[in-house]
């Protein structure tokens, strides 16, 4: 009798299609995990961070409100891109689509709460810079569009290093009076918490507005120069209150200091 005829071969167990079938319920798992779960998870890590309003899943989804030390960002859109996660990065398309804000821009990576953006671009109400300038008597008026090739925040949500621009559109201040200034150029570069740029009027306006800023870790400071229309007197008179004197047709110089509280709260103080 033959050898095979005694131990008969033992047939091989085919692991592999269990194996794959349990890869897929995992890929299947992480691909519909729902958005409200992984929020939940990670909510006691976010600080001063509030979303609601949650639907879609950890790659696709929609926050309805974004909160973010109390004050209301409006609703952010995201798309996690899976294959760079394969090769040790993060990379998220966020749109976001608020109250006076529209921004869309591609996080590169994002560690300890802080984040670092690629191109980034959108439209904020002008209004947003009032608390910065620390000017009661004078509210911006306008909006100003991004285009920024970098941009880099911070834990606390100070920007710590940017490269890019911005044009104030229909630019103007109001209160005590209204003003024209056109559009207004803004750029500003900068790394390491060393942020330095400028502002260049590009006309259109009764009020011409240049100067530069300049911005050390929370630090910040500008100077900026106002130039009314000699021949509008109303105005001239009015800005009589702003800076202190430029030349003798009017222009006034703003010196402005302050520091960068983060996402929701800024201070500033403007000398007279």
């Amino acid at each position: 009798m033959s050898t095979e005829s005694k131990f008969p071969v033992r047939r091989r167990r085919r692991w592999w299609p269990w194996l794959l079938l349990l890869l897929s319920v995992c890929v299947v798992t992480l691909w519909t995990l729902p958005a409200t779960l992984v929020y939940n998870l990670m909510a006691s890590q976010l600080k001063d961070v509030e979303a609601g309003g949650l639907s879609g899943s950890l790659w696709k989804g929609e926050a309805s409100s974004l909160l973010l030390r109390g004050k209301d960002w409006g609703k952010l859109n995201w798309t996690l891109r899976p294959l760079p996660l394969l090769q040790g990065r993060t990379e998220v398309d966020l749109r976001l689509d608020g109250p006076g804000v529209k921004l869309s821009g591609n996080v590169i990576r994002a560690a300890d709460r802080a984040i670092d953006l690629g191109q980034t671009t959108g439209t904020i109400d002008a209004a947003w810079m009032g608390p910065a300038l620390g000017l009661p008597l004078l509210v911006p008026t306008g909006s100003i569009n991004l285009d920024l090739q970098g941009l880099s925040i911070d834990a606390e949500g100070k920007p710590t290093a940017i490269q890019g621009q911005a044009r104030w559109v229909d630019a103007g201040l109001t209160g005590i009076v209204r003003a024209r200034a056109g559009t207004v150029l803004i750029e500003a570069s900068g790394r390491d918490g060393q942020i330095e740029g400028l502002l260049r009027n590009e006309g259109g306006g009764n009020l011409g507005i240049d100067g530069s800023f300049s911005m050390l870790g929370t630090l910040y400071q500008a100077e900026v120069m106002l130039r009314p229309d000699p021949n509008d007197a109303e105005l001239v008179q009015a800005l009589q209150w702003v800076g202190q004197p430029l030349d003798q047709s009017g222009g006034r110089l703003l010196l402005i200091e302050g520091e960068v509280h983060g996402w929701a709260n800024s201070s500033a103080n403007t000398q007279d």
